[in-house]
This record gives C-alpha cells, structure tokens and sequence, in this order.
C-alpha cells in the first residue's frame, strides 16, 4: 500500500534523553535517512525537511545540509526537499532550492502570512505546522484559519488521541469542500 501514502521525516536534530541536539553534517544527514527508510520499511522518502536549530540563515547557507539532501534525491533516496524553520528571512533563503517548507501560522501567529503567499507563487508547497497551537486553539477555528488560506498546501496535525485525529480531519475535509 506504498503507493497510498506520502512518507515524510526531517533530518537535523535528534532528541534522547529529553535533550535536542542538531547536527547538519553529510555523515549524520545521511545516516537520519538511512534509518528513517529502513524504520518506515521503503526504498525512498517522499520530502525530507531540514529541521533547522533556530539559526535558519546559517543551516540553509552555512551547512551541507541542502547540498546533502540534494545528492540523496539525485540518487532516488528522497523526492523531494523541504524547510522547517521559524525566520522569514531563513524561509526566504531556502525557497530557491525548496519543494516545501513548514511554517507555523495561526490566528495568534500570522508573522510568515506574506512568506506563504510568496511561496505558493514559486510553486512551493506550503504545510502549517502548529495551527492548534501544540494544542491550545480549538480544532475548528484553528483549522479552518489554516486552510482558508489559498496558499496553505496543507496542515500538520499531531495527537495521541485517534478519534480527536479523525476529528481534526472531518474538519479539514469540510474546509476544503471534501467529503
């Protein structure tokens, strides 16, 4: 059922024993891909997306992340790249190379509004990580925010809870004008 669903994972940090670490060298982002492929059972990754450390300008234009990333794809491991960071002007650095970023955007936090609508343009698919706020904003306000912007490809949502997951969803699709 490979062929059912969009496999996606970020490289760059790394969190044990409640402590994040961030490591964007060509060892340790091939060895992140690596085991990501074999944990998920498949041959390749649909987008991979740099988790940056918060120094956005300096992951995308002073590491070999991108360039790491991009020798993977050419060698059929992943198909597409993406950016998660939190700057614009790191968004905007990465949106030459990217396939993809991941920006937070809320109705509490619109600061990246003018970034989405700036990478939809390039042809940058836009997911919106953080619409509920790690859970603080209601599902159906939050959800419907997200996606009346025409711009906003997609959201990340994340729960430990399968029905408020399916609930989310149900939302989503009534947004979207899908049943």
């Amino acid at each position: 059922r490979r062929d059912e669903f969009l496999l996606s994972t970020k490289v760059g940090e790394t969190f044990e024993d409640g402590k994040s670490t961030y490591d964007f060298s060509q060892g340790a982002v091939h060895k992140s891909i690596v085991k990501s492929l074999q944990r998920l059972q498949t041959d390749v990754l649909d987008l991979v997306f740099v988790h940056s450390s918060r120094d956005d300008v300096y992951v995308v234009e002073q590491t070999v992340v991108v360039p790491t990333l991009q020798a993977l794809r050419d060698k059929g491991l992943i198909r597409a790249i993406g950016f998660s960071g939190y700057t614009n002007s790191g968004f905007r650095a990465a949106l030459p190379w990217a396939d993809a970023i991941m920006v937070e955007y809320h109705q509490e936090h619109r600061g990246h509004e003018e970034l989405i609508t700036e990478a939809a343009a390039k042809q940058v698919a836009v997911l919106v990580k953080k619409s509920l706020r790690s859970g603080t904003l209601g599902p159906a306000a939050a959800i419907a925010f997200a996606l009346s912007n025409s711009s906003v490809t997609s959201l990340v949502l994340g729960s430990l809870n399968l029905d408020h997951v399916r609930e989310c969803l149900r939302i989503a699709q009534r947004v979207r004008g899908k049943t």
